[in-house]
C-alpha cells in the first residue's frame, strides 16, 4: 500500500511540474524538454494531430477535438482515487477514436493543464511516444 501511495505522489509530483512546464514555449530558451509542448500556432499548422480534451465536463472546447472520459482512464484502487488504468483499458477507450499507438496526440484540459499533464505522463508510460501538451490549454486557443 505504502508503495502505490508512494508512486501516486511521485506521478502527482510530475504531473505539477508538466503542469508548470506548459507555461513554457517550445521555442523558449531553458525549457528542458521541448517536445513535451505544442504552441496554438504549431497546432493550427498542423493537419494530423488528433485534438484531446481530458477536462472531463468542459464548458468550452477546441473544435474537432475528442473528449475522453478521464473517469474510464483513472481508477480507484484499493481505495486510492486517480490510479492509472491498465494498457488495455487505454487501447479499448482510446480505440473507440481510432486513436492507435502511432496516433499523434495534442491534449490540453482545463486552464492550468493538470489533467492534460497526467494523460501525457499515462501515455508515456505506455510507449505511446507522439503525444504533447498544448501550451496554455483553451485559454491560448481563445486567445490565439
Amino acid at each position: 500500500m505504502a508503495k502505490k501511495l508512494r508512486f501516486t505522489l511521485f506521478t502527482l509530483a510530475l504531473s505539477a511540474s508538466l503542469t508548470l512546464a506548459t507555461a513554457a514555449h517550445a521555442g523558449y530558451k531553458g525549457f528542458a524538454n521541448p517536445d513535451a509542448v505544442i504552441s496554438v500556432q504549431e497546432l493550427k499548422d498542423t493537419n494530423n494531430v488528433v485534438v484531446v480534451d481530458y477536462s472531463g465536463k468542459p464548458k468550452e472546447f477546441i473544435p474537432g477535438a475528442i473528449l475522453i472520459d478521464r473517469d474510464k482512464l483513472l481508477l480507484k484502487k484499493n481505495g486510492i482515487k486517480m490510479m492509472q488504468a491498465p494498457k488495455e483499458t487505454f487501447e479499448k477507450v482510446l480505440g473507440e477514436y481510432g486513436i492507435t499507438a502511432n496516433t499523434p496526440l495534442a491534449v490540453y484540459s482545463d486552464e492550468d493543464n493538470k489533467f492534460a499533464a497526467r494523460f501525457y505522463i499515462d501515455m508515456k508510460s505506455l510507449g505511446h511516444d507522439n503525444v504533447r501538451i498544448i501550451d496554455g490549454s483553451i485559454v491560448a486557443w481563445k486567445n490565439a
